[in-house]
């Protein structure tokens, strides 16, 4: 749906996450011919398992368990580290990073180079 909704010609922000090591190489399969920027939004452990309580709709256990998996393709074009960093403060990151299009970004990066599909 993303992919399609991108090629209809709409700007796209998709959430997503990268908690089986396929995921990434699916994405670069089906985001092919897509202009993509990767943002991995992150928290210290102790917030993601604060808010992984908070929002109570998740089993807990599950930000532990994902921490070291979610970023082992190990690339992307801006970290946030959402643990003391504003929504607005990060929107505007990820607003400079759009304006500032790096000329390869994390996706053509991983294209270049194979990843295990585990």
């Amino acid at each position: 749906m993303l992919a399609a909704m991108a090629r209809a010609g709409n700007d796209v922000v998709g959430d997503h996450v990268l908690n089986e090591p396929w995921r990434i190489a699916d994405l670069l399969d089906v985001l092919d011919g897509i202009p993509v920027l990767l943002v991995h939004a992150t928290a210290s452990l102790e917030e993601l398992e604060r808010r992984e309580r908070e929002r109570g709709d998740r089993e807990v256990g599950t930000a532990r368990a994902q921490l070291d998996v979610v970023f082992a393709h190990g690339d992307c074009d801006l970290a946030i580290d959402t643990t003391g960093t504003s929504s607005v403060a990060a929107a505007r990151a990820v607003t400079a990073l759009v304006q500032e299009w790096p000329a390869r970004t994390a996706f053509d990066r991983m294209r270049t180079r194979s990843l295990p599909l585990r």
